[in-house]
């Protein structure tokens, strides 16, 4: 399948432009900020309906719609046409809109309404990522440390949800483990201490308790219990059964005296544990940017044994340091970074302390609240709003970022209210004014009690085995994720490390190519990437190898990538990724591309490199050129080739009397058309005349004219064709005649006025308008309209028959 051509309106920096491509490769070539990755950003939106400069990592504040479309327009005004081709299917045009990305619209065929299979898996295959390589998205996988680099081979593959999966398992597995489970293990802890704060001391394992509990029911005259699991306060008659007030019962008077006896000391533990952490963040804060710090300690553990093997130079840049100086630069960072980490430790440990405080203290003041419910609901409400409060303080605590702590002033007046203090105090002492209760009642509230409080706590346990369970699943689908990611990752990489040092190998036909070798698989934490250097092993290529060397790794592992993954894949589009390769190498590229690629797919790719145009153009592969001359924000790119409508921009310049520019761009454009009309017509060339080998405006412009009079004077009309086209009549040729006879008596006077104003050196020319110079215009333009058809949009050509696209003028 190919783009046979192509049709452009308001995408990114073009305004309006359109291009036939055939089946040919395509070279677009220009100075940076011509236009040229505008042109591959609009097949890839074609193919695609995305741009995948504006949906890569960190662009998530760039609006689609607004960036795709040109500034000036709007996403309603801006889309992309193009007719694709494939061998036996016919032809189809789609039309795709910015405004509506998703939903490519069928032009032709109009008896077509569905976008055939051939086309929908070309666009499919493109949208992960095979078809384009831009020199970021290159250098990104190439430079990476091995934790970033599988998301950058995961936007090369086009699988960011495959890594993001093994990223959320992990993710979710750590986090089950260290706030559900230990959420769990705390709750099941106090639950299990509430339990045992029944009994007298001394009791503490759970057969201890069920003798306690039997000796209690044999003096209800019941029989004893096996477990703990057994009905505790089962065969007691209900009659005996006999309420009493909550602060008549032992264990509500244990908790509430361990709640008031602990109330300060809890309170100024936790205050201390926040100092803690305060006075640490402010450590932390000192650091110079903590987080990059953190980061980076990893690199300068590694960097640091390679500085005896780079004697001289930085092992991660290459740049030129003393040894000694760069060694004790490195330590000094690693000193810093190990102090940020340390102290990064301690706030974690004092978090989990101060919220360990919390969570026991909040517990404590719950079973309370739930117990004293029903007969003091005043003080029961004072102990819900405390309670809410310090989950809600304790939540901003735990969210927050560590330089963002909520106050501790707060913490003293919502968290340990005195008005809370004084509460549970009340109750104490309306407890020690509580008569005291018989034995027989207060067994039957220890037992009761003893069988909620032993619900709660198998409830508890039977939470925390859950958590486990979940854990041990997590971990278990995620173990068995990784197997198969790396079971599947492994095939597909050797098959890709096999294709990329066969293609590095051809571009690199020197000493270092010969024994070269390539180590690309899955690891826990991302991906590792190492090529061989020499004999001295395998190294980080951002370690020992050159920039240049770093764009051919990269542009090598993308083709070896697009043969792996992308079956589907016709069509590579390749945005300026030769911008530092050595020219030593331009030629062995070239003839990669051309030998090797270019038979699996079609290529449209950019450069501004003039010498790599042309070794890619002696292919004989890439034969088809697309070239801008620079950019603008009104007109968009400005192809040499085509030069977009010059007359428009003559008529700009003359509009505003600049006749300088004016007469430039007539004189460019007489220069642009007159070659491609003596290369249309087949006219002779006179460079045998000319000593320096260069054409003078005058030469080609009357050679153009000189021919084609003579084609149109001495060839013969024609009457019926086979063809399509329209045909001339006697009267069309000899105006014609007339028309080119014209132009001819007005060139010379017209071409002397013209060099005048481009150089702007004579005293006359200073005095000439704008107004004037129209009419060197209109002459040159009268000469473009026979040359080039202005109703089918192509050049008059010598064949079979002097033609245009439209029309057939005679048979030479």
């Amino acid at each position: 399948m190919y783009i046979q051509k192509i049709e452009v309106q308001n995408i990114r920096g073009i305004t309006s432009w359109g291009e036939k491509f055939g089946e040919q490769n395509v070279r677009i070539l220009g100075p940076n900020g011509s236009g040229k990755s505008s042109v591959i950003q609009s097949v890839e939106f074609a193919l695609t309906g995305d741009i995948s400069r504006l949906r890569g990592s960190g662009t998530q504040d760039i609006p689609f719609s607004q960036y795709a479309s040109h500034v000036e327009a709007e996403p309603e005004e801006a889309w992309v046409a193009a007719t694709f081709a494939t061998n036996g299917s016919r032809d189809i045009e789609i039309k795709r809109w910015v405004s509506d990305p998703d939903n490519p619209t069928i032009v032709s065929p109009e008896d077509i309404d569905t976008i055939p299979d051939w086309l929908q898996k070309q666009m499919d295959a493109a949208k992960l990522g095979h078809s384009i390589l831009d020199r970021d998205r290159l250098l990104r996988f190439v430079t990476a440390p091995e934790g970033e680099r599988g998301d950058r081979i995961d936007e090369l593959f086009g699988i960011e949800h495959i890594d993001k999966k093994r990223k959320s398992l992990k993710h979710a597995a750590r986090s089950y483990e260290k706030e559900s489970i230990k959420s769990k293990s705390k709750e099941k802890e106090q639950a299990d201490k509430r339990f045992f704060e029944l009994f007298p001391a001394g009791i503490s394992t759970r057969s201890k308790a069920v003798e306690y509990i039997n000796d209690r029911r044999e003096e209800q005259g019941v029989h004893p219990i096996e477990s703990l699991d057994d009905e505790i306060t089962g065969k007691i008659e209900i009659s005996d059964k006999i309420s009493i007030d909550a602060l008549q019962s032992e264990g509500t008077v244990k908790l509430l005296n361990r709640i008031t006896d602990g109330f300060r000391d809890t309170r100024q533990q936790g205050i201390n544990k926040y100092n803690e952490i305060d006075d640490l963040v402010s450590s932390l804060d000192d650091a110079e940017t903590p987080e990059k710090t953190l980061n980076t300690l990893d690199l300068i553990e590694k960097g640091i044994p390679l500085l005896d093997e780079y004697d001289g130079e930085c092992p991660l840049c290459l740049a030129d340091w003393d040894n000694n100086e760069i060694r004790e630069h490195l330590q000094e960072r690693r000193a810093h970074a190990s102090r940020v980490q340390s102290l990064k430790d301690d706030i974690d440990s004092a978090y989990e302390e101060l919220n360990g405080i919390l969570v026991e203290y909040t517990d404590d003041l719950a079973q309370l609240q739930s117990e004293i419910d029903d007969d003091y609901p005043a003080a029961s409400r004072e102990l819900e709003t405390t309670i809410e409060s310090a989950n809600s303080w304790k939540d901003e605590l735990n969210d927050g970022t560590m330089t963002n702590l909520p106050s501790v002033s707060e913490l003293e007046r919502v968290v340990f209210p005195d008005s809370l203090l004084e509460e549970i105090q009340q109750l104490v002492q309306i407890a020690d004014e509580k008569p005291e209760v018989r034995s027989s009642v207060r067994n039957i509230e220890l037992l009761a009690k003893a069988d909620d409080r032993y619900e709660e706590l198998r409830k508890r346990e039977a939470d925390l085995e859950e958590a486990k369970a979940v854990y041990d699943a997590l971990d278990g689908v995620k173990q068995h994720f990784m197997n198969a990611r790396s079971r599947v990752l492994n095939e597909a990489f050797n098959e890709i490390c096999e294709k990329f040092e066969t293609y590095y190998q051809e571009i690199h036909r020197d000493e270092e190519a010969a024994d070269f070798s390539a180590m690309l698989e899955p690891t826990d934490t991302g991906v590792k990437f190492e090529l061989k250097f020499y004999d001295q092993g395998h190294h980080h290529p951002g370690a020992v190898h050159s920039e240049g060397h770093r764009d051919s790794m990269g542009l090598a592992l993308f083709l070896a990538m697009s043969d792996v993954g992308g079956d589907d894949i016709d069509i590579l589009l390749l945005d300026d990724v030769m911008m530092s390769i050595d020219s030593g190498h331009r030629s062995n590229i070239a003839n990669l591309l051309a030998e090797k690629v270019s038979d699996d797919y079609q290529i449209l790719l950019t450069t501004h490199d003039k010498t790599w145009n042309r070794h890619l153009h002696l292919t004989q592969e890439f034969n088809k050129q697309v070239r801008f001359s620079k950019c603008s924000l009104e007109g968009g790119p400005l192809p040499v080739a085509s030069l977009s409508d010059p007359w428009t921009r003559i008529d700009h310049h003359i509009e505003h009397d600049d006749v300088t520019a004016a007469a430039a761009w007539i004189r460019k454009t007489v220069e642009w058309y007159s070659r491609r009309a003596c290369a249309n017509l087949k006219a002779s060339v006179p460079y045998h005349e000319l000593e320096d080998e260069t054409l003078s405006l005058g030469r080609l412009y009357q050679s153009a004219l000189k021919q084609y009079e003579s084609l149109i004077e001495n060839g013969s009309i024609v009457d019926e064709t086979e063809y399509g086209q329209g045909l001339y009549s006697t009267e069309d040729v000899q105006d014609e005649l007339d028309a080119i006879q014209e132009v001819k008596e007005q060139k010379d006077r017209h071409l002397k006025l013209l060099h005048k104003n481009v150089h702007y050196n004579d005293a006359e020319a200073a005095f000439y308008t704008g107004e004037e110079l129209k009419n060197e215009r209109d002459v040159f333009k009268k000469a473009y309209n026979l040359l080039h058809c202005s109703d089918c949009n192509s050049w008059v050509k010598k064949g079979d028959y002097v033609y245009c696209d439209c029309t057939i003028r005679v048979k030479p």
